[in-house]
């Protein structure tokens, strides 16, 4: 049997939406959004960085 994890908005969590949520660090190439504390790595899992928010 096959069970379905759910991420929640932890850190370097990534979520998809529309704008851009109050914490984000970073928007990746696939729509979702990342709360990374730090560069590396950032949205690793979704094809990279699209843009950083200062």
């Amino acid at each position: 049997m096959l069970t379905k994890l759910r991420a929640g908005p932890a850190a370097g969590a990534c979520r998809a939406g529309g704008a851009r949520p109050r914490g984000a660090m970073a928007k990746c190439k696939d729509a979702s959004y990342s709360y990374s504390a730090h560069f590396q790595g950032t949205c690793s899992h979704h094809r990279g960085v699209k843009y950083w928010y200062r």
